[in-house]
């Protein structure tokens, strides 16, 4: 189960009510029109954020609390609003410290002020116990599979699956574990008819040597066969790419929001959009001027 940071715009909202006193009353219409719009079908992804407990850090000549600060002005800002973010794994920088942690949740407050929730999954840069530890108030529903952290986000027109891969923290190699794909499979099984997104930090690799998912195989053998599973999300490699199957489903790469490992690679978010046949997807470059900035992608569902 990943962490669920709520949002805090209905809280602060209720607290304000309470202090004003009993007698201020406040018509139906006027809370009405303060309320966000909000798109149902609306998700944003980002992944590979590798915050530190110092604000001022830098790697691979990047601030990555800068950058996250940046990404996080802007899914703000979105109208409509998406119904949720989703962040696909390495929310710390190396090895997942507290500190680590209590900068992330502070980075990402205006996202939940703007009254959009924050789910949270591991990477290979996390720390599971470090990261309940540090966020003690979010919403922690009952685990779904022991000793992993998984959740189903649903949506009107999708089941957003969102997979831990984290084997050991700081190392690089990821599994989804026999308990995980059992619990995926009886999962996709109760709903044969509602299409699902899985999302899991590592990417697919079939090769003998792999610093991705070491049971790739096992994955692909519990996806493939359910059409309800229509796209497999990934990080981890710093890349943005996209990548249709022999058996229509589709494989995307997120980018990261802190630093690529190749120059002119781009880092930004991903802001998606569902159809009850297709996902759209649009990437949005910290560099603007980035050729693949606003880039497009259609993916017609299998």
């Amino acid at each position: 189960m990943p962490i669920t940071l709520p949002p805090l715009s209905r809280r602060r909202f209720l607290a304000g009510a309470v202090g004003a006193g009993a007698g201020l009353l406040l018509s139906r219409f006027a809370i009405a029109q303060t309320q966000p719009v909000v798109d149902a079908n609306r998700i944003v992804l980002i992944s590979d954020l590798h915050i530190d407990a110092n604000p001022a850090a830098i790697n691979r000549e990047t601030n990555m609390a800068d950058n996250l600060a940046r990404v996080v002005k802007e899914i703000a800002a979105l109208d409509p609003r998406p119904a949720a973010v989703l962040v696909n794994g390495d929310c710390a920088h190396s090895v997942g410290t507290a500190g680590d942690y209590a900068t992330l949740v502070e980075l990402l407050k205006p996202i939940r002020q703007a009254g959009i929730a924050v789910h949270l999954s591991m990477g290979n840069h996390d720390n599971r116990e470090n990261f309940w530890k540090a966020i003690p108030n979010a919403d922690q529903p009952a685990k779904l599979v022991p000793d992993r952290q998984v959740s189903v986000i649903q949506t009107p027109l999708a089941d957003w699956y969102m997979l831990d891969s984290l084997i050991k923290t700081s190392t690089t190699p990821g599994a989804i574990g026999e308990a995980q794909l059992a619990w995926l499979a009886k999962s996709l099984d109760a709903k044969p008819d509602k299409p699902a997104i899985v999302l899991t930090h590592h990417q697919p690799d079939l090769a003998p040597k792999t610093n991705g998912l070491t049971d790739t195989k096992a994955l692909l053998d519990v996806l493939s066969p359910r059409k309800q599973a229509k796209s497999l999300i990934f990080g981890h490699t710093h890349a943005w790419a996209n990548v249709k199957k022999p058996d229509g489903m589709h494989f995307v790469n997120l980018p990261p929001t802190a630093y690529t490992f190749a120059k002119g690679r781009p880092a930004g978010w991903v802001d998606v959009t569902l159809t009850d046949k297709s996902t759209t997807m649009v990437l949005y470059c910290l560099d603007d001027k980035h050729a693949q900035h606003r880039q497009k992608l259609s993916l017609d569902w299998r």
